[in-house]
């Protein structure tokens, strides 16, 4: 954390001294801690929610920046930030350009992990990424993600779910009463960190990825 953050960050734990740090509103916190983590960003807080993440028994936050400082597309980004003891938080992991989803975002903390759910429209249509601290690491790291298309007129849907740590991919297909199901082998990989996460390259070189399940039913590679 640089001069400025700290100095902005400690003005802000004076100011709340007469209160306990359980009665500063969430949303309140946690866009104080950004504003003294990212003094130059300018950024928004999208969506954010409060959990243990790194295993110390103390809540943590997982947030969805954004920014818009120029013209152009906006800027986003999916920061960690740990809590400590005395109230304050520092900067866990930050992601890269972020997924910068069209409709909203839903996020959960269960079991130190992080589920983070991307809509891209009113559909239903959507992604999640699940990441996991790993100690050793010093980061999050992408243990899991899942990518579906609804279509509720056809009565229809399109899923691919990627456990990286059991290195599996399932595809499934539905449309009125036909179904059908594959699973792959995922090769072996180092997981990805959060740290510098970018979702747009974050599966390119995985080849098993370009495999899929046509519209008729067949199975096929890109």
């Amino acid at each position: 954390m640089n001069i400025c953050a700290v100095a902005t960050l400690s003005i802000l734990l004076s100011a709340w001294a007469s209160s306990t740090v359980a009665e500063i509103p969430d949303h309140v916190r946690v866009k104080a801690a950004v504003d003294a983590l990212f003094p130059e960003e300018q950024f928004s807080v999208w969506e954010f929610v409060k959990g243990d993440l790194n295993g110390d028994d103390i809540d943590d936050f997982a947030a969805v920046l954004t920014n818009h400082k120029e013209e152009g597309e906006r800027g986003e980004r999916l920061v960690i930030l740990a809590g400590q003891k005395n109230g304050s938080y520092t900067l866990l992991a930050a992601s890269g350009d972020f997924c910068r989803v069209r409709y909203h975002y839903n996020m959960n903390i269960q079991n130190k992990s992080l589920l983070v759910t991307g809509y891209e429209n009113l559909r239903g249509s959507s992604f999640s990424l699940q990441f996991r601290y790993n100690a050793s690491r010093q980061d999050l790291e992408l243990i899991g993600g899942n990518k579906i298309e609804n279509n509720y007129e056809e009565g229809s849907f399109y899923r691919q779910s990627i456990n990286y740590s059991t290195d599996k991919i399932i595809l499934s297909r539905k449309k009125n009463k036909r179904y059908k199901e594959v699973e792959i082998k995922l090769a072996e990989h180092r997981l990805t960190g959060l740290q510098g996460f970018n979702c747009r390259n974050y599966s390119d070189g995985i080849k098993e990825l370009q495999f899929y399940i046509n519209e008729d039913f067949s199975f096929k590679q890109w």
